[in-house]
This record gives C-alpha cells, sequence and structure tokens, in this order.
C-alpha cells in the first residue's frame, strides 16, 4: 500500500519516511437539483432535508466501489475548491452532495481522491484502512496512467 502512498496513519509517515498519495478519482456532475425544505431524497427517502438545498449528482456508487458508510454527511468530495459533504444513501451507480451556494454546474469535475482528499483521510472515517478503499475500486472505472 506503500506504493501508492497511503498508510493506515493519518500523516502518511513511516519510519520518518514521508509518502506522497499518487493516485486521484475523479467524476463529474451530471445533474443538479434542487430540493425544498422537508424534501426527502435518496433509498427509502433516507435524507431529509432541513432547508432549500441545491443538490448534485454524481454517477459514481457502491457498485463503483464508493463506501456505502460514507453517505449521510459522513464523507465528502471536493468541487470548486469547496468540500461537499455527501447526503442520504449511496446508490449502485450514483451519489449526491450537497452544493448549496457553491457556484457547482453540470460538467464541473468533482475529486472522490486526490489532491484534497486522501484515501487514508476517507479511511479513517469509516473506520478501515486504506487499502480497503483502493482494492474495492470497480474495473468498469477508467484508469489513466500518467509518467512523470
Amino acid at each position: 500500500i506503500g506504493l501508492y502512498g497511503s498508510t493506515h496513519q493519518t500523516n502518511n509517515l513511516i519510519k520518518g519516511r514521508n509518502l506522497t498519495q499518487i493516485g486521484s478519482l475523479e467524476s463529474i456532475v451530471t445533474q443538479i437539483q434542487y430540493v425544498k425544505k422537508n424534501d426527502c431524497i435518496g433509498y427509502n427517502a433516507g435524507f431529509k432535508s432541513n432547508d432549500d438545498m441545491e443538490i448534485a449528482i454524481i454517477p459514481f456508487g457502491y457498485a463503483d466501489g464508493l463506501n456505502r458508510k460514507l453517505g449521510h454527511c459522513v464523507g465528502s468530495m471536493f468541487v470548486n475548491n469547496k468540500l461537499c459533504k455527501i447526503i442520504g444513501e449511496i446508490s449502485m451507480d450514483s451519489c449526491f452532495i450537497d452544493v448549496t451556494n457553491k457556484n457547482v454546474k453540470v460538467g464541473d469535475k468533482v475529486e472522490i481522491f486526490g489532491e484534497n482528499i486522501t484515501v487514508t483521510s476517507i479511511a479513517n472515517k469509516i473506520n478501515t484502512i486504506p487499502y480497503e478503499i483502493l482494492s474495492l475500486l470497480n474495473r468498469r472505472i477508467k484508469r489513466i496512467y500518467f509518467n512523470k
């Protein structure tokens, strides 16, 4: 797991050596929806809005490897230099993020992990290890490799 720049430790140090995460996972915003106060969204109407909200639909869900424990405001995604909470239940092929007052539009890039969100921080939020986060990523995700 050290080859990917992740450890089970929050600060990514192994025997005094600092590791740098080498991978990132991105998606895009496919829809923006406006939700009224007390509207319910997601499986089993699992999320009820406390206020009027703007939400973005991200085509990335548990079938792709997004752990369902990251739903209900546990996990976040990074859009337009802003951290956006994952709201409601994570669906098989999609999830919802709160983009209220964040000037997000269809087609905007969404960081699931990368420069702003580390695999280690995601793992720590759901009491697991980075290897589990990485190993559950589905083969259907397009991979792009860079030589640096």
